[in-house]
């Protein structure tokens, strides 16, 4: 997405904050945005017209998300819970704290997913099927 598609995009959802920016700022999100869509997901190198619709609002998302929150490697990671209950209806738990991988943007990767290349190569294989 450019920088005229980016302001029109924020226009029309009335995201203020965007606009509010320079456009040298603006530029910047948008360079960040596109080198984390770069590193995180393996995407293929063309995308349909209705593809590249979804690959530029993904993009705007993370670049809008940049500006407004910072960088999301700087977050607090969350931890995920798992809880087993031991003896049931005495009250008594336990809870286990484990660290998880950490996806910033959930929505961004659903939308993503179809764009991603296979990650399992094809393979073919011959051989001959005895009785």
């Amino acid at each position: 997405m450019d920088l005229a598609a980016s302001k029109t995009y924020a226009a029309e959802r009335n995201l203020e904050d965007w606009g509010l920016e320079a456009d040298s700022v603006l530029q910047a999100k948008l360079l960040l945005a596109s080198d984390y869509l770069a590193e995180r997901y393996d995407l293929k190198a063309e995308f349909t017209a209705a593809e590249q619709i979804k690959y530029d609002v993904c993009h705007f998302k993370i670049a809008f998300d940049f500006l407004v929150n910072g960088d999301p490697s700087t977050r607090a990671e969350r931890l995920t819970t798992k809880e087993s209950s031991e003896l049931t209806g005495v009250g008594k738990s336990a809870k286990e704290f484990a660290e998880g991988e950490h996806d910033p943007y959930p929505g961004v990767t659903r939308l993503l997913a179809p764009l991603c290349r296979a990650t399992q190569t094809p393979s073919v294989s011959f051989g001959k099927l005895v009785r």
